[in-house]
């Protein structure tokens, strides 16, 4: 089988042929904006790139997946216990294969549940909280009346690190309100970089999708201030 992926930090990863991958860079996309990166949107640029170009790539996949770099395949068990979810049995690659089904989601990455990220406060978006916003900008799009403290009474798990695998037409589900945030440059003044505030947008909407969620929580290796 093979196996084809879009990078999008310069050099980051290196060549994997002999793996049977074929990589790509994100700018080898026919839409392509550079500006993305050069705004520290980061991993969701490749997401949005993914979302504009789908239908021009040729034999286009039927299931899309992303994991970010720092991922190992190997369950986290810390992750399992803190959300007090059921730890599977089997491989990682092995299970992933087999939840590989229509209208459903594969999430590799959970570590908060929503109260949590809530009591970020210095996270903010246009002067407001982040979760103010998106509610806001999220409810207007969809014509919607989501509030607030309905959700953090529910107290969701939100998906983090956009690593995820689902098909082709629940990814355009899920990426089509993020990808509206970008397209209107609403997220141009936001704290720390958008790519912090999509993190969390991306997770919502997978977490508002009404898909099927199934957890298969990988180990994180410790970047970026994650210790385990």
């Amino acid at each position: 089988m093979q196996t084809e992926g879009y990078i999008s930090t310069p050099g980051f990863p290196k060549d994997y042929t002999s793996l049977g991958y074929t990589t790509h860079k994100e700018s080898d996309f026919k839409i392509y904006n550079p500006l993305l990166q050069k705004k520290k949107y980061f991993a969701p640029s490749v997401l949005y790139h993914m979302y504009k170009n789908i239908d021009s790539i040729k034999d286009a996949p039927e299931f899309i997946g992303f994991l970010e770099y720092d991922f190992k395949f190997q369950f986290s068990c810390k992750d399992f216990k803190k959300l007090h979810l059921s730890f599977p049995k089997g491989r990682p690659c092995e299970l992933i294969e087999k939840s590989l089904q229509k209208g459903v989601i594969t999430v590799l990455s959970l570590r908060w549940r929503l109260q949590e990220l809530n009591a970020q406060k210095q996270i903010t978006v246009n002067g407001k909280h982040w979760l103010d916003f998106f509610l806001e900008e999220y409810n207007k799009f969809y014509s919607r009346n989501i509030s607030k403290e309905d959700i953090l009474r529910f107290n969701i798990i939100v998906p983090t690190q956009q690593s995820f695998i689902t098909d082709v037409e629940s990814f355009r589900k899920i990426m089509e309100f993020p990808v509206y945030l970008i397209d209107n440059s609403l997220l141009e003044k936001c704290y720390p970089a958008p790519a912090t505030i999509l993190e969390r947008y991306i997770g919502l909407c997978i977490s508002f999708s009404r898909l099927s969620i199934r957890p298969l929580l990988l180990t994180h290796q410790g970047h970026h201030g994650y210790i385990l």
